[in-house]
């Protein structure tokens, strides 16, 4: 977290919703951010990894303590959105992030 301090040139508290592309192991992934409903949506496109991934959690960290750092207690809930499309091989998890 401390290397990413300088990332953000303005106040993420002040955006609605924060994208965050995942790739691990040869995989992508997105983390949606939501900071009206204090949601960290996860979307993944191959179920099997859906409620293993450490990244909502983590992210989940990250923006609680980016909070803090402003001043503010704000807790977020993990939201697994089951509702995300599912790929039908090995390799378009990209075109689904994106999508």
């Amino acid at each position: 977290m401390k290397q990413t301090k300088n990332w953000f040139k303005e106040d993420l508290r002040e955006k609605d919703l924060i994208l965050c592309p995942i790739h691990r192991a040869d995989h992508w992934s997105l983390v949606a951010i939501d900071t009206r409903t204090k949601t960290v949506n996860y979307l993944d496109s191959l179920q099997g990894s859906r409620n293993i991934s450490p990244a909502p959690g983590i992210m989940k960290k990250f923006i609680e303590k980016y909070y803090r750092d402003k001043g503010e207690t704000v807790k977020f809930k993990v939201k697994v959105r089951k509702d995300a499309p599912v790929q039908g091989n090995g390799f378009d998890c990209g075109v689904f992030t994106c999508k």
